[in-house]
């Protein structure tokens, strides 16, 4: 239990104040001040040590509290069980939401928090769906492109190689099996129609025998050649058979028929005698060996031209890959063929001559034979002949693998010009941002089903809040419902309440920090209550209500107990500026005096300083049985003794505005404020305007620079004098029963 202040500096209207001159707190302290006075100020300070933080007006202020063992400071490193109620408790836990037609409002602090983070986390949430949408939409277009462009491709490739399954699954395999070295696997055209041609090949060609070509010496054969031509005979010579080449021949040819008769076998005529003589003499042993030796020769160089079996190397019989390496290879054979059989041919021709002219030294008509390669260019064309045999050895392994390079080859194409990788990896990190926020709007889900189970179970208060807000009005007249989203709607009956007063708001607020008081985790009877004005200026229709509240919460009289006065909670403060209320107060504060403390907030004012102090409280004020006899009093009390040493000097234009504004209520029913009937009351316009404009710059703290001036004492004693002429004046009855009751005071 708190017992004293120690001091409090700084803080707001408390610039110095020391503890020491008043007398400690009791377990029921009632503190009475005017508005402005500084009564919310101290209740910030006490609430400092509830919020475990320094108010934020205050941050250089420091003060000191203590109990019978401990000190509290601004430190904060230890505090006392508190929980206050003032207009920060109100503010923090009253917020009405004007976006709604009918009026609904977040009650309690905690639910003010978690509906700002439930709205919050809404928003996240909305920002992380559109994200979401944004992201699947551009992952769905990319994807459905690829996967249009991906069954184009393989029904392409399909229709192509005449392959039944090759879908789209089967290409996206393919292109994932050879990434990302699309070039390595693109062929130039020249490969790609072979292995193409070899891919679509549905017949499988017969073996074919290699060619084998004995070529002669073409060296050796033109020595031959070249020898014989340079043959002759030194026989006797027929001058005839030499000048005529064909009778030549016919009478060699002839000489068999006549080697053993005289008798020409063509005419039948005797031959001359010597006529066969000299045809033999003509036609030598030696000419025979050469002529022997020439048609040797002769036969040598036919059987040395070279005659391919066409029929055996015909394209038909190679596959379409090695056909055109087949035909070019062998157009080189045919060439370098040609040339060596037409240097045979020439040979032969030379050979011919010299038979026609056996004794004529000839020189050949053949040129060089320039350097020809039979061997390569066969070789070449053998070479084509063994992959030709090959391939059919082993024809449905290559056709597959021909297929295989082909397809690698368009998957490589299509991945390099579609991009593949580069779209593929924007939709696996599309998926995983898209997994990345799924978790994320997961958690927020699960944050936001916690809030609401909180909100929930917050929303059960409305219950006792709508029983002690009965026990205010004394009627059903105001209650709370709880709304779909977890806020209070407020009714009048069954209709929105709208228009509250400002006593309506302050007892909701109150009913709810009522409420929190029976929270799980704060045990009433070890906290310090501190309750700063419940009763609203502008609202005191439930005055009885309120004080009989606070008294039902937090006293008990125990008859056999000892004490027999009881207060439920550790220690209660109450500030007000109510008079009626204060007055009540001390009626039920006054019966238990052992218990009990009074205290007086007054605030002075100086060119050089504005300050509040604590003092200890008066009884002066139980005196008077309403605020208005008491304001009456204080007015009275000045127009007789008008001086600047008067205590409530300061005060004085409020006092006038709150007495004025009670008369003007009960006599012209005025509800609003002074400006509404005190035309009526001073009927003078210029003293009227003078005493509403004096009331009201006065009694109002809306600048800083107000806080700095103060009322001038000549002034004040003119528009007090009017004010009262104008109420004796108005109701000389009344004036004089005020009189009256003064004097009973």
């Amino acid at each position: 239990m708190i017992t004293k202040i120690n001091h409090i500096k700084n803080f707001g209207v408390f610039k110095n104040f020391q503890g020491n001159s008043i007398p400690d707190f009791k377990t029921f302290n009632l503190i009475y001040g005017w508005n402005y006075s500084g009564k919310t100020t101290l209740s910030r300070m006490f609430r400092c040590f509830e919020k475990k933080e320094i108010h934020v007006d205050y941050a250089d202020g420091s003060f000191e509290v203590a109990d019978e063992n401990r000190k509290y400071d601004q430190s904060l490193a230890d505090t006392p069980v508190l929980r206050v109620f003032n207009a920060d408790f109100i503010k923090d836990n009253l917020k009405w939401d004007q976006d709604h037609f009918e009026p609904i409002f977040l009650l309690g602090q905690e639910n003010i928090d978690l509906q700002d983070q439930l709205q919050k986390l809404t928003l996240t949430l909305t920002d992380h769906r559109e994200r979401s949408d944004k992201i699947r939409s551009t992952r769905t277009w990319q994807q459905k492109s690829l996967n249009t462009a991906l069954t184009d491709q393989a029904r392409t490739i399909g229709q192509l190689l005449g392959l039944r399954n090759f879908d789209r699954t089967s290409l996206m395999q393919l292109i994932e099996s050879i990434k990302p070295g699309w070039d390595k696997h693109i062929l130039d055209d020249t490969v790609f129609h072979q292995f193409k041609g070899q891919a679509l090949s549905n017949e499988e060609k017969p073996i074919i025998n290699n060619i084998e070509i004995a070529v002669a010496s073409i060296e050796s054969l033109s020595n031959d050649v070249a020898k014989l031509l340079g043959w002759t005979s030194d026989s006797k010579k027929i001058e005839a058979l030499i000048n005529n080449s064909e009778l030549s021949r016919w009478v060699d040819e002839g000489r068999k028929f006549h080697q053993h008769t005289s008798d020409c076998q063509f005419c039948g005529q005797q031959l001359p005698p010597d006529l066969i003589t000299q045809i033999n003499n003509h036609f030598s042993e030696e000419f025979d060996k050469f002529k022997l030796s020439a048609n040797e020769l002769y036969k040598t160089l036919v059987a040395s031209e070279i005659r391919l079996d066409e029929s055996k190397l015909n394209e038909i019989l190679f596959y379409p890959t090695y056909k055109e390496a087949f035909i070019k290879e062998k157009i080189q054979l045919d060439l370098v063929i040609e040339k060596y059989n037409t240097y045979i041919q020439a040979l032969l021709a030379d050979l011919r001559r010299k038979l026609d002219k056996p004794f004529d030294i000839l020189n050949t008509t053949n040129e060089p034979l320039e350097a020809i390669d039979i061997s390569g260019a066969t070789k070449a064309v053998n070479k084509t002949i063994e992959q030709n045999n090959l391939l059919t050895t082993n024809f449905q392994i290559e056709k597959a693998n021909a297929i295989l390079k082909i397809k690698t080859h368009l998957a490589a194409e299509f991945a390099k010009k579609q991009k593949y990788v580069e779209t593929q990896k924007e939709l696996k990190e599309a998926n995983q941002e898209l997994e990345a926020i799924n978790e994320m709007m997961e958690k927020i889900n699960v944050e936001m089903l916690l809030i609401q189970n909180k909100l929930s179970e917050t929303v059960k208060g409305a219950e006792q809040i709508n029983s002690f807000l009965k026990q205010f009005f004394g009627k059903d007249d105001i209650h709370i419902d709880a709304t779909e989203d977890k806020k209070f709607k407020l009714l009048r009956g069954t209709i929105p309440a709208r228009n509250l007063s400002e006593g309506e708001k302050t007892a909701i607020a109150f009913a709810y920090f009522i409420t929190k008081l029976s929270e799980k985790n704060l045990k009433l009877r070890d906290t310090i209550i501190y309750i700063d004005d419940p009763i609203s200026s502008l609202d005191a229709n439930h005055l009885f209500n309120i004080f009989a509240f606070i008294k039902s919460q937090f006293y008990e009289f125990d008859k056999s107990g000892n004490p027999k006065h009881v207060c439920k909670c550790m220690q209660l403060f109450i500030s007000t500026h109510n008079l009626e209320f204060h007055y009540l107060l001390a009626d039920w504060f006054g019966k238990m005096p052992k218990y009990c403390a009074f205290y007086h907030i007054e605030r002075h004012f100086n060119p050089a300083k504005d300050e509040s102090t604590i003092k200890e409280g008066t009884w002066k004020l139980g005196k008077f049985k309403s605020e208005y006899l008491y304001l009456f009093s204080l007015m009275h009390a000045f127009q007789q003794n008008p001086s600047l040493d008067f205590d409530n000097y300061y005060h004085l234009p409020n006092i006038m505005r709150r007495f004025t504004e009670t008369y003007l209520n009960f006599k012209f029913q005025s509800v609003t404020n002074i400006d509404e009937n005190i035309a009526e009351l001073i009927t003078d316009p210029i003293e009227c305007e003078r005493a509403r404009k004096f009331m009201h710059y006065y009694s109002h703290a809306l600048s800083t620079n107000k806080f700095m001036r103060n009322t001038d004492l000549q002034e004040s004693q003119a528009v007090m004098a009017s004010l009262l002429n104008a109420v004796e004046r108005h109701d000389p009855i009344h004036y004089r029963s005020l009189i009256e009751k003064l004097k009973e005071a």
